[in-house]
């Protein structure tokens, strides 16, 4: 860069230290991207480059498990309303929604349909398990969102029986989060990171005391959204293992700047107690 966002940051750090940060980082991320970790570290370098590599970790395992809960759901909801319903091509037909307007309803039916087209295959041809394959998250939370109640209430006992009240608009709340985390680990963007923490504040609902079992409220919005996926996938021992196993290898370092941080000091001791 003509001029380093690090050296107009950190204007006291020496200039062959700012060189060879940029030579290491080259080939993994930008300078914005390192940036954030060095304000958090207050410029301490090697601590930057130890929550750098603790943030790249986090996301790739948390993409890992986020895209298997994706399959997993779509696949478990397109099966449900399909027996349900006795409609292999529910989400194309109208009367399975709850749509105001024509628009909003052709509008989510094109978007499956453009998939289907990119993958040379007629939507009605399709079946609705075809539907899910090609349907992205963000659309199948749409058709979640605004098929009829009648068979949310019963596909919710699945996903939300951890709840002490089971609630489908609850579930949708939850399936935001899931997106937004999603977003962030595929987008290469920090989950170690306070910005996170605001974004996922906009779905706080998630907290009211009526969806929480006692001592959940401690809980953050990210940590009850991780907890949502210990108990919704299939695979949760796994996952359980393998998250456990990050975030203890990396506990020094994240609880040294915890205060800073999505990932609060106690966050193993209070999602494992909780689960």
């Amino acid at each position: 860069m003509a001029k380093s966002l690090i050296k107009n940051a950190f204007p006291n750090l020496p200039s062959d230290t700012i060189r060879s940060i940029q030579k290491k980082i080259s080939d993994k991320c930008s300078e914005f991207y390192f940036l954030d970790f060095l304000k958090t570290t207050k410029g301490n370098v090697q601590d930057a480059y130890r929550l750098f590599n603790f943030d790249e970790r986090l996301r790739c395992l948390l993409l890992k498990y986020v895209l298997r809960f994706e399959i997993q759901i779509k696949y478990d909801f397109v099966t449900f309303v399909s027996a349900a319903s006795g409609d292999e091509h529910f989400w194309r037909d109208k009367k399975y929604y709850i749509f105001k307007n024509d628009f909003d309803f052709d509008n989510l039916r094109n978007k499956i349909e453009e998939s289907f087209a990119n993958l040379k295959e007629s939507p009605f041809e399709a079946d609705s398990h075809a539907a899910t394959y090609v349907m992205s998250f963000g659309t199948f939370v749409s058709v979640y969102k605004n098929i009829n109640p009648m068979y949310k209430r019963e596909f919710i006992n699945e996903y939300t029986k951890f709840l002490p009240k089971g609630d489908f608009r609850i579930l949708h709340k939850y399936l935001l989060c899931m997106r937004a985390l999603r977003n962030r680990c595929a987008h290469g963007t920090h989950i170690v990171s306070n910005s996170f923490v605001n974004q996922l504040s906009q779905f706080s609902s998630i907290k009211n005391v009526e969806y929480l079992k006692p001592g959940m409220e401690r809980l953050t919005v990210f940590e009850l959204t991780l907890y949502f996926l210990m108990k919704s996938l299939h695979c949760k021992d796994e996952f359980c293992k393998d998250l456990s196993a990050l975030l203890a290898k990396n506990e020094h370092i994240y609880s040294k700047y915890g205060g800073k941080q999505s990932i609060n000091p106690t966050i193993r001791q209070k999602l494992f107690k909780n689960y």
